[in-house]
């Protein structure tokens, strides 16, 4: 949290503009390590985990593209549309695999 002290000089807005570029940021952060360094392919929990910090990252930088830049770009309303569903989809698979493993 001490890291977070300098945002409290800037307007709220700013902050929160900030953060997300920072969560998109460490979400790619994460997504691209564990891509490159992990055997994420050998179980399905790695490829679940794979398929959903891949959507969350997608959606942040989408949120981060429309934050900066502005909601006129090309196509925003289908990109948002399929990224969305993506991580819901993405969302649903992951909790439906939990309760699975759950049950056994």
């Amino acid at each position: 949290m001490l890291a977070l002290t300098p945002l409290i000089w800037v307007p709220a807005e700013t902050a929160g503009d900030l953060l997300l570029l920072l969560a998109a940021c460490a979400s790619w952060a994460f997504a691209l390590l564990y891509l490159a360094r992990s055997p994420w392919w050998a179980r399905h929990v790695g490829r679940m985990l794979v398929a959903f910090t891949l959507a969350l990252s997608l959606v942040l930088t989408q949120n981060s593209v429309g934050t900066w830049w502005g909601d006129g770009y090309p196509y925003r309303g289908e990109i948002r549309d399929v990224l969305y569903a993506t991580l819901a989809v993405t969302l649903v698979r992951l909790t439906l695999a939990l309760v699975r493993l759950q049950n056994r």
